[in-house]
C-alpha cells in the first residue's frame, strides 16, 4: 500500500508545482528585428526546475486517472453509513502549512533548491508514514469530499472510523458501495436509491 500512498502524495503536489512553474519558468521573449532563438540546450538549462515541475504534473495527472480507474472497479456493499464526520478542514491546514510556504522558496539559488527538495522529501515521508496521505488539497479541488466514517453491512461494522473519499455528499444512514484503498481508507459511492 506504500505505492498507493506515494501516488496520493504526488497527486497532492500539482497545485504546488503549478505555483513553482509560474514562479520559475524563464522563456526569453524578443519582439522585432534582431531576435534569435537562444538554443534548446540553453532553454533547457535555464528551466530545470520548471521541467521537473512539468514531469511531476504529468505524473499527478496519470495517478489521478489511475485513481479514477481503480475506484470505478468492483465495489463492496451495500454499506450503511452509521456515523460520518466531514474532514475537509484538514485540507485547509495542509495548504496553509505546506503548499504556501514551499511556493515561497527562492529557486534561483542552488542551496535553496536543495533545502526545498530535502524539506519536500521529509514532508512526503511524514505524509506517508503517518497515514495522512488522504489530506490532499488536489482531491478537494477536483470535487471530492473527505469524511471519517463508520459503516456496516448486515449489522456488522466493516469500516470503523476510517477515512472515506467520496465524489458526492454522504450523510448518516445513506447506503453506499465502497472500494478499499488501504487499511483505513475507502472510496465510497452513494447508491442512487437512497435519500
Amino acid at each position: 500500500m506504500t505505492w498507493e500512498k506515494i501516488k496520493f502524495f504526488v497527486v497532492s503536489l500539482w497545485l504546488l508545482n503549478i505555483l513553482i512553474l509560474i514562479q520559475t519558468v524563464k522563456i526569453p521573449v524578443c519582439i522585432g528585428e534582431g531576435c534569435y532563438f537562444v538554443g534548446t540546450y540553453s532553454l533547457l538549462k535555464t528551466n530545470i526546475v520548471p521541467i521537473l515541475c512539468l514531469i511531476v504534473l504529468c505524473s499527478s495527472a496519470f495517478f489521478h486517472y489511475n485513481f479514477k480507474y481503480k475506484v470505478a472497479g468492483t465495489a463492496k456493499g451495500p454499506l450503511r453509513v452509521v456515523k460520518i464526520e466531514p474532514l475537509n478542514y484538514e485540507t485547509l491546514v495542509f495548504i496553509a502549512t505546506y503548499v504556501i510556504p514551499l511556493a515561497g522558496f527562492n529557486f534561483n539559488e542552488i542551496r535553496q533548491v536543495l533545502v526545498f527538495f530535502v524539506l519536500l522529501g521529509s514532508i512526503g515521508l511524514i505524509y506517508i508514514k503517518t497515514n495522512i496521505f488522504h489530506t490532499n488539497p488536489s482531491l478537494v479541488l477536483l470535487g471530492y469530499k473527505l469524511y471519517r466514517i463508520t459503516g456496516e453491512i448486515n449489522n456488522k461494522i466493516v469500516v470503523d472510523g476510517g477515512t472515506a473519499i467520496a465524489s458526492t455528499e454522504i450523510a448518516e444512514n445513506d447506503s453506499a458501495t465502497y472500494v478499499s484503498l488501504s487499511k483505513n481508507l475507502v472510496f465510497i459511492r452513494k447508491l442512487s436509491n437512497t435519500g
